[in-house]
């Protein structure tokens, strides 16, 4: 994205092998940099023992999407 371009971040924890989010947050913003260099923290501390997916989806006002998925295991 270049710098100024408005776009919308959405987070969205998945169990594996299914498709409904355990936890979602998005924010809208505006692009600082090229990279822009985002940097959240998620309180996984409900989730149980298992693996999951961290799904991320970045997408523009003119129809861009950009989806990327991290999976993860929890171990208590």
């Amino acid at each position: 994205l270049a710098p100024g371009a408005e776009y919308r971040v959405q987070y969205a924890v998945l169990k594996a092998g299914r498709t409904d989010p355990l936890l979602q947050l998005g924010f809208n913003a505006v692009s600082a940099e090229t990279p822009d260099r985002v940097h959240r923290a998620i309180d996984i501390g409900r989730l149980g023992n298992g693996d999951y997916l961290l799904q991320v989806t970045v997408s523009t006002p003119t129809g861009g999407k950009v989806v990327r998925q991290r999976g993860f295991t929890v171990v208590k």
